[in-house]
This record gives C-alpha cells, structure tokens and sequence, in this order.
C-alpha cells in the first residue's frame, strides 16, 4: 500500500525523565508496531526493518531554533549537532551538500542563499 512514515517524540518526552537521564546510554532501541484502532497489532514479517535506534553518537540534536515558528520563506536560524551521521550520508549529488534534505516540522529548509562552496562544516 506504500511506505508509513513515523515521527516519534524526544527521548525526554517519551520517557518522561530529565535528559541526564537519557544521556547515560550509548544505544536505545525501538521495535515500531502498529496498533489499529480495530485491536490487535500489525507487526513486521522482516523484524529488522522496524527496528528504529537511537545511537548518541549518530543521533543528530536541535539546540536552538528562532523564531520557534516556522512559515514559508520565513528566515530562520538553527543550531544542531550533526554528530557522526555526515559519515552516513552517501550518494550526495556532485555540488549538493549532505544535508540539503534537512526538515523542521515537516518543511524543507532552503540554504540556497546562505551557503556555497567555501562554507565549512565540522562533524563529530
């Protein structure tokens, strides 16, 4: 029937505990299974292919974002940790940057007139 995209909620918010907490394990995961509105579960035949995990090297973290609202051509300005997911990314466009799939609820971010060929980017 197609491909189902899932989003789940911070670590702090799905557990409900301080991200010190959190912060104590190296790997996290998670098995999705869907749970229709009629009971029972639907779970996969291929288990590893629902399997989502959480690496606290590879998980890339939102610090900061202004304004908290995003729009349409709006200007905004974010700082997040790529940490080791840049090592991920293969099969990057001649002239694309890595990360030009980059979303904030749901929107493509547009760095089109921010950044070019002399910008530089650390990673983990």
């Amino acid at each position: 029937m197609g491909i189902l995209a899932y989003r789940i909620p911070s670590l702090t918010d799905l557990f409900g505990v301080p991200w010190s907490v959190i912060n104590a394990f190296e790997t996290m995961s998670f098995e999705i299974q869907v749970q229709p509105t009629t009971g029972g579960r639907i779970v996969c035949k291929i288990k590893t292919n629902c399997l989502l995990y959480y690496r606290r090297t590879y998980t890339p973290m939102l610090n900061y974002i202004s304004p908290n609202v995003v729009y349409f051509e709006s200007i905004t300005e974010f700082y997040f940790d790529a940490k080791s997911v840049m090592n991920l990314i293969t099969n990057v466009p001649e002239g694309q940057l890595p990360f030009v799939n980059a979303k904030i609820g749901g929107s493509l971010v547009d760095f089109e007139s921010y950044v070019d060929n002399t910008s530089y980017f650390n990673y983990y």
